[in-house]
């Protein structure tokens, strides 16, 4: 039997509902698309748009994680490294999250590396014991948070990778994507790290303090020229008010 065919799977409309292809080619209504899973989850990549009449389109770009979402202190952890490394080095710098998977537990580990302002140099075969790279995550000083050329030749692995920016701002600027298969998807934060059980992003507040915001109406003095009171309105370009506001306030050339 051809090994190919014992890890690659072929459909034609969606997946079923036990898929045990380490990688599955789907041919959708869309266009045919890549399902890859792993022990971080199950990736669906968009290859290649078509218009096929007659097949579902039911297929999303995204992963569904088969681990727990990581818990935010680590991403703070990790800014509160860059940060004294920046302040110390002026250069970037390096994490890497991984899961336990005998204590079923996220850790933090600070590999040896060699840096400068552009590039952290260190061992990527390095292990843990059983423990699974779920995420590189290193910084960038304090320009934007966004991934260079260099960082495409060195993240070929199948994992998360996330860039941080802007180290010494109050928040600093992230970026986060996903490499699966030498293809690769953006990653929003929250679809990673778990933000509802954070004390800063997840904090709530009693619902009733809704009940005690009111928007307030909106009141243009006639012969008013006061900008400042038309620049409050003009805040907010998704309210259907602002389309009929005069720019100065006030009376209109008609009205006048």
């Amino acid at each position: 039997m051809d090994l190919k065919e014992t890890l690659v799977g072929h459909f034609v409309g969606g997946l079923p509902h036990k898929n045990t292809k380490p990688v599955s080619y789907v041919m959708q209504g869309d266009g045919l698309w890549e399902v890859r899973g792993n022990p971080l989850g199950v990736f669906r990549k968009h290859l290649a748009k078509a218009r096929i009449p007659g097949l579902p389109c039911d297929l999303q770009e995204g992963f569904d994680l088969s681990i727990p979402k990581i818990p935010l202190a680590l991403l703070w952890k990790s800014v509160a490294f860059f940060r004294k490394v920046y302040e110390l080095h002026h250069s970037e710098a390096i994490v890497r999250v991984v899961y336990d998977r005998d204590s079923e537990r996220y850790l933090l580990d600070c590999p040896p590396q060699e840096v400068d302002a552009a590039h952290c140099g260190f061992d990527r075969t390095r292990m843990i014991g059983r423990n699974l790279v779920v995420a590189e995550i290193h910084s960038h000083g304090q320009i934007q948070a966004c991934f260079s050329g260099t960082d495409d030749k060195d993240e070929l692995a199948d994992r998360f990778y996330g860039v941080v920016g802007q180290v010494l701002e109050f928040f600093p600027q992230t970026c986060f994507r996903v490499s699966i298969g030498g293809k690769r998807l953006p990653v929003e934060v929250e679809d990673l790290f778990d933000v509802e059980n954070d004390p800063m992003l997840g904090a709530k507040f009693p619902p009733k303090w809704l009940d005690r915001v009111k928007k307030r109406p909106r009141i243009v003095a006639k012969g008013s020229h006061n900008l400042c009171h038309d620049l409050r309105h003009l805040n907010d370009p998704e309210d259907p008010e602002n389309m009929e506001l005069p720019l100065w306030g006030g009376q209109t050339d008609e009205e006048n």
